[in-house]
């Protein structure tokens, strides 16, 4: 959804004006989701999007963690590694950030389905 507000290609532009700029690195955040987004070719192409930041990008790669009614599944083991394997060998500093708490569902994201509905706040995060 954000993508149609924020252009990755005009993301991409403004890091790679600060990465000029700053020469500092830059960490990209990418959840993986099982058989959405966690195939061979779309690393590719995201190691394509980053090489112009000549080695000052770094992909934490995140397998989803699912929740309750949620339509998602989780990305992990030999994808989330073979995704990771093919950043790297296409020059892409990259590593798989696992969730603490995932086996008592108290992982990022799924706090938020023990709340009741009427208790949960509307305020966006």
């Amino acid at each position: 959804p954000y993508n149609q507000h924020f252009p990755i290609r005009d993301i991409l532009g403004a890091v790679h004006g600060y990465v000029e700029k700053t020469r500092r690195r830059v960490s990209f955040e990418y959840v993986l989701l099982h058989g959405v987004n966690d195939r061979p070719q779309l690393a590719l192409e995201l190691a394509r999007l980053l090489r112009p930041l000549r080695g000052l990008a770094h992909v934490n790669v995140i397998p989803w963690n699912p929740f309750v009614g949620g339509r998602f599944v989780r990305s992990e083991g030999p994808d989330a590694e073979t995704f990771v394997g093919v950043l790297r060998e296409a020059g892409i500093k990259a590593t798989i950030r696992y969730s603490k708490g995932l086996d008592i569902s108290a992982a990022c994201g799924q706090l938020r389905e023990r709340e009741e509905p009427a208790t949960r706040s509307l305020v966006p995060s």
